[in-house]
């Protein structure tokens, strides 16, 4: 992670009522996704078939 972006998300976890990091991260992306979907139901689509993907790929590597 680049430094600024680092500092960058330090100071939004300190203003935020959010404890830990991944917190403010899941809200961040949320956002991104929700914007997305709104502009572009085509992205909603590939986006659903990147998760679906990485869950299986996952999965697998557990079951290893």
């Amino acid at each position: 992670v680049p430094q600024q972006t680092f500092i960058e998300v330090q100071a939004l976890l300190e203003l935020s009522p959010n404890k830990y990091v991944y917190e403010i991260l899941e809200d961040l992306v949320d956002e991104y996704v929700q914007s997305h979907i709104a502009n572009n139901p085509e992205w909603s689509r590939a986006y659903q078939a990147s998760l679906e993907r990485i869950r299986m790929t996952d999965a697998r590597k557990r079951n290893l």
